[in-house]
């Protein structure tokens, strides 16, 4: 492995091992994956492998977890059977908490809820790395072991290593906990949740483009200003919570308004529609094919202590912002990704 020396320390590399490249003689293989794998075994010889390695590269390197999504494997059992060979302290993404088997109750794993949408193993990592840091799981600087792999496969088949917040393509930040003080993460994560539905579903079909700026909502609107009535004006706050689940469809169909949603931390939505008017320019220039929402979520999010999250109507790619920078970028599933996969799948199992 060739590491990289950066100020005098240590780093190693974004390690991929794509499926359909990889090669098991490549890393070190337990004994006990010699003999062919039966029919009816839940975790093949390729997770395995991944899954012993990644314990041993986390003990070498010290990392602060081991990362996995649960939506790679079929069943909750078949989650038990891969936790059961990582004995290493690993967080576990699941799309609901009613996901989440007892058994996973053990000191040394931690879970936590992503959005219910398919995701690249890219995405997979992006969301998960994202919500463990807002829930304070991981801060900026922790070196952590990300094993991805296909949606439903029962196959890991990627292997990252991933230092928090100096990954530009996964995650960045110069913030140690990026998300605004004053903004519960079940918010964040509910705004995320949101966003994630409406770049897969759209809206009376057709794609939609978004705006959620939470947090510091006092100073928000105070460099904002209504394009329309503000449709949230009067109600109690209990019932324009965003945690409410029956307010999703409300949240979604009035994202076809120009304008922004105006959240508080706590998740009262305060505004929608709201055109933002920050002074001054963002602090470092955008790169091309981002529009004026972008921009904005970029301008209002240097000059207040709020965080944004903007969808794109035209690539329904979902782009969050803090201090006026880009953390992160997570991209819709390409089309056809899903038929790929099961291709792959009958490869493997020799099936094609």
């Amino acid at each position: 492995m060739n590491l990289r020396c950066k100020g005098g320390n240590i780093y190693p590399p974004i390690i991929r091992w794509p499926a359909i490249h990889y090669n098991a003689t490549e890393i070190r293989t337990p004994t006990d994956l010699d003999a062919q794998n039966s029919e009816n075994e839940r975790v093949n010889r390729l997770t395995e492998a991944l899954i012993q390695n990644a314990r041993v590269l986390a003990e070498s390197l010290q990392a602060k977890a081991i990362v996995v999504d649960s939506e790679i494997f079929e069943t909750n059992q078949c989650v038990a059977d891969a936790l059961s060979l990582i004995d290493y302290p690993t967080v576990v993404a699941f799309r609901s908490k009613q996901q989440i088997p007892e058994n996973c109750g053990r000191p040394n794993i931690m879970t936590l809820t992503v959005p219910n949408v398919p995701m690249s193993r890219t995405g997979q990592i992006k969301v998960t790395v994202l919500v463990a840091v807002a829930e304070k799981m991981f801060e900026r600087g922790d070196l952590i072991i990300c094993l991805s792999g296909v949606h439903s496969s029962n196959r890991l088949d990627m292997l990252t290593i991933l230092k928090v917040g100096d990954e530009p393509e996964f995650f960045l930040t110069d913030e140690q906990h990026p998300l605004p003080p004053d903004v519960d993460p079940s918010v964040f994560e509910r705004v995320l949740s949101i966003a994630s539905e409406l770049a897969v579903e759209g809206r009376e079909s057709r794609s939609v483009g978004a705006l959620f700026v939470i947090g510091d909502s006092e100073a928000v609107l105070e460099k904002s200003k209504q394009l329309v009535i503000n449709p949230f004006h009067g109600y109690p706050e209990s019932e324009r919570n965003i945690l409410k689940s029956n307010l999703d469809d409300t949240i979604k169909e009035f994202a076809n308004i120009d304008g922004a949603f105006i959240i508080r931390g706590d998740g009262c939505v305060l505004a929608a529609g709201r055109y933002l008017v920050p002074q001054g320019k963002t602090s470092e220039p955008l790169r091309g094919g981002l529009g004026a929402r972008h921009e904005s979520a970029a301008a209002i999010t240097r000059v207040t202590d709020a965080v944004a999250v903007v969808l794109s109507q035209s690539t329904a790619t979902i782009t969050v912002f803090n201090s006026g920078r880009i953390m992160t970028e997570i991209e819709r599933i390409k089309d056809g990704s899903s038929s790929q996969a099961l291709r792959f799948k009958r490869m493997i199992d020799g099936s094609d």
